[in-house]
């Protein structure tokens, strides 16, 4: 089938078939639609949090309760905003994710930076509702702040690289 006259025809012809597609000139680029999806299914996330009021840590304070509840769901329609902006190729939703994720690399290494970084986390595990809370032997480890720092701020930093390298694709 992919042999025949007629198949090779449709995918070599630019402007019709498959390959217009998926790799038309001036499109989307894949790393950024990538980032796109990351931020609307990290909205989910934030979402099913919210439902089951985990709690958060927002540049090294703990969020519970109705506070939490408000920065998960500011959080969700925040990552809706961007990933659906950046599957549009909209320049501002570029240019909030690059902040959003500055944000983000700057929550996570600040919240580790600040003193009484494993008292932060056992108030984190003491507010976590009974059903999803670890016992008292399941302790979180401490001894890796570092990489959790050094972690999340990779995870913020990686797209703002593809969003700045990217950027002529949203000025068309």
């Amino acid at each position: 089938l992919f042999n025949s006259s007629r198949s090779k025809q449709y995918f070599a012809e630019s402007g019709t078939g498959l390959s217009a597609r998926v790799s038309p000139e001036g499109g989307r680029p894949l790393s950024i639609g990538i980032i796109a999806w990351y931020l609307l299914v990290t909205a989910l996330v934030t979402a099913a949090a919210a439902i089951l009021r985990v709690p958060g840590l927002l540049f090294g304070a703990v969020l519970t309760g109705w506070v939490a509840l408000a920065w998960y769901t500011a959080f969700t329609a925040v990552n809706l905003y961007l990933g659906t902006g950046l599957l549009q190729l909209q320049e501002p939703a570029r240019v909030a994710s690059i902040a959003y994720c500055l944000t983000v690399a700057a929550n996570s290494v600040v919240t580790v930076l600040l003193p009484d970084f494993p008292g932060r986390m056992r108030m984190m595990q003491d507010a976590f509702p009974p059903f999803l809370r670890w016992t008292q032997q399941q302790s979180l480890p401490t001894d890796g702040m570092w990489g959790f720092a050094l972690i999340g701020a990779l995870i913020a930093v990686v797209p703002i690289w593809f969003l700045v390298r990217c950027r002529a694709a949203f000025r068309r």
